[in-house]
């Protein structure tokens, strides 16, 4: 369990940093109850998330494609599209 605290913080360095040295990007908290979507498909994706606490689970009709836990980052596209829908639904699984 180490390793993976040490790893999820390296993490967290390394995006925050790219955040810093990136003005038109920024960090925000957000806090979801269980079952809750943080994003569904379709949506307009503008933000990259970190998972702080508990676990999100990535899905697509139904079918869940990705479980993310804590230090874990989801929606990466949103880096790299512009402006780009979600492809996915992204739901608090716990927490």
């Amino acid at each position: 369990m180490g390793k993976l605290v040490e790893m999820a913080s390296q993490l967290r360095q390394i995006v925050e940093g790219f955040l810093s040295a990136n003005s038109r990007l920024g960090v925000q908290k957000v806090a979801k109850q269980s079952d809750g979507a943080v994003f569904n498909a379709g949506d307009k994706g503008h933000f990259m998330f970190i998972v702080g606490q508990g676990q999100i689970e990535i899905s697509r009709n139904g079918e869940i494609l990705e479980s993310v836990v804590a230090g874990g980052a989801f929606s990466k596209m949103a880096f790299v599209k512009d402006e780009g829908t979600r492809s996915a639904d992204a739901i608090t699984a716990s927490f």
